[in-house]
């Protein structure tokens, strides 16, 4: 019984042991999503993000993170695809007009839109913005590259991107002075093709032959080119 007494004692002894010994693991906290904030200066506030549904495919066209630029979409339809020419204001200008600054940016409504603004000092000088085939460097003439499968070309006639002592007067989406970065929905990019004698022109990389609209804006002085997803 002694024996019996000694050996129950010892595996009570060999329990408690191990249970002192037993690692004890916190539970793993998961780990909270955190909003990027967004881009903003003179843009419109956007509406909160919504998570799309899971889908086995992706969609087609992911809308931009680019903020939403200079007021909202107006309700002109579709837009076209034909040749729009643009006014001087005033007309005649009386004066080379100075290119300050350009955006580019996304609007959601009518099912999506890609802008850019080319912002004026002071006139608005005329110009046309038209579906090309090809553009050339207006000094070199080596042919401009840009993406997307259609080009749409924005000519500013009695303008300039550049001061009188030939330091370049706006800033990004233009990369190296000549490169323009575009929103990516239909507008993917584009490139300088002329600042030259009272001539500015831009090419433009675009998603397919999509619609275009042209409107202008005052204080400060702005030409505003939407195209359609």
């Amino acid at each position: 019984m002694r024996a019996l007494a000694l050996v129950a004692a010892a595996c009570l002894t060999l329990l408690a042991v191990a249970c002192g010994d037993e690692e004890t693991f916190a539970p793993t906290a998961t780990p909270q999503a955190t909003a990027t904030p967004g881009v903003s200066t003179e843009l419109a506030t956007a509406g909160p993000a919504t998570r799309p549904p899971a889908s086995p495919t992706p969609p087609a066209r992911t809308p931009t993170p680019f903020p939403r630029v200079d007021g909202t979409i107006p309700a002109q339809g579709a837009g076209g695809t034909a040749l729009v020419t643009i006014k001087s204001n005033p007309d005649p200008a009386g004066k080379i007009a100075l290119l300050k600054a350009v955006r580019s940016g996304a609007h959601p409504e009518q099912n999506g839109w890609d802008r850019i603004v080319f912002e004026f000092q002071d006139v608005r000088p005329a110009g046309k913005v038209e579906y090309v085939t090809k553009d050339v460097q207006c000094g070199s003439g080596a042919d401009v590259k840009v993406p997307g499968s259609a080009m749409l070309k924005v000519t500013f006639t009695g303008a300039q991107a550049h001061d009188n002592a030939g330091k370049v007067t706006i800033g990004p989406p233009f990369v190296n002075k000549s490169t323009v970065v575009g929103p990516g929905n239909s507008i993917m990019g584009g490139e300088i093709s002329c600042d030259f004698e009272g001539v500015f022109s831009v090419a433009l990389g675009i998603d397919g032959k999509q619609a275009f609209n042209v409107r202008f804006l005052d204080s400060p002085t702005r030409v505003v080119i939407d195209v359609k997803w």
